[in-house]
């Protein structure tokens, strides 16, 4: 317990750190990215003065991880690749804390559009996890599918749909459908579908994301803002915009909510709303759609604004 830990040992005590490390584990896993990366930035700031950089290096893993979810990809990477660079000297190449982190550095390079790079990082986490960890296990299945986003984000579909399949069926089998990592791949291998034209199977994966996060656990968790957003776009572009329509709300509120207003992540779910009425507006040009995407384009312009206003000297 952090509040009684901190009232034992103080607030620079190493047990403390070890306390706000297993706290921002729970708070990341939940969703709670902002606020893992807070407990971790705390933690980071006891340890790093008392046990090195070396000494920090799940620290610096820890916070790297949900800068990524938050779209921070820059920093995510400084505090990833630092990470790494410790786990290779001390480690090797096939430690759990080298492969999470070969695993992330993927990760935030594909985000980045950098695809020689990430699939260079992909490839190696991939290999090196089934060699040391099995074709089953659930770091592995991970990292097959970042493998298959990567694909996907390269024009290979097919190739990108055996290995978003082979997570997804071992996921089942080995996590249950309502794991996490479970539902991500079926969101993942409904939206691959959908990019195929596959339509049926799509709305069909996508459908049964959307269902499974409705649970308790996963109501409020970013994930189902992504599958939402993903469900819209699927619905819009087969100009079912009425139905439509609540998928990109639902999206946009809960990332503002989650992640505050000028996150890239709510940014581009504002934008995304936005080029969702404009598409409407010319499927129907006289319903007022174009209002509408001109109120949300105001928002987004006040946005801009504001954050010129705050980068200024």
């Amino acid at each position: 317990d952090l509040e009684y830990t901190r009232s034992k040992y103080g607030d620079k005590h190493l047990l403390t750190a070890n306390a706000l490390i297993s706290l921002g584990f729970v708070h990341t896993y939940q969703g709670n990215y902002a606020e893992g990366l807070r407990l971790n930035l705390e933690a980071l700031d006891i340890r790093l003065p008392l046990l090195g950089k070396d000494g920090c290096r799940i620290n610096l893993l820890n916070t790297g991880y949900p800068l990524i979810n938050l779209g921070r990809y820059e920093e995510a990477k400084q505090f990833t690749a630092e990470a790494l660079e410790i786990y290779r000297r001390l480690h090797g190449e096939n430690h759990h804390g080298t492969l999470w982190a070969i695993n992330n550095m993927g990760i935030i390079l594909r985000h980045q559009g950098n695809y020689e790079e990430a699939m260079k990082y992909t490839s190696m986490a991939v290999d090196n996890r089934r060699k040391t960890l099995g074709d089953e296990h659930q770091h592995t299945l991970q990292s097959i599918n970042c493998m298959g986003k990567l694909l996907q984000d390269l024009g290979d579909h097919q190739e990108a749909m055996v290995h978003l399949t082979e997570a997804l069926e071992a996921q089942r089998s080995t996590l249950g459908d309502l794991h996490l990592d479970t539902l991500n791949s079926i969101h993942d291998v409904g939206w691959l579908h959908h990019e195929m034209g596959q339509h049926d199977e799509a709305m069909a994966h996508l459908s049964e994301a959307m269902d499974s996060q409705r649970h308790e656990r996963w109501r409020t968790h970013p994930m189902t803002a992504r599958t939402a957003l993903s469900m819209g776009r699927m619905l819009g572009d087969q100009a079912a915009f009425e139905q439509a329509r609540p998928y990109y709300l639902q999206s946009l509120e809960m990332l503002q909510q989650s992640f505050g207003k000028d996150n890239p992540l709510a940014i581009e779910s504002l934008e995304a709303v936005i080029e969702f009425h404009d598409a409407w507006h010319q499927a129907e040009p006289d319903a007022g759609h174009d209002a509408k995407a001109a109120e949300y384009q105001a928002q987004l312009d006040s946005m801009t604004v504001q954050t010129k206003e705050s980068a200024a000297p």
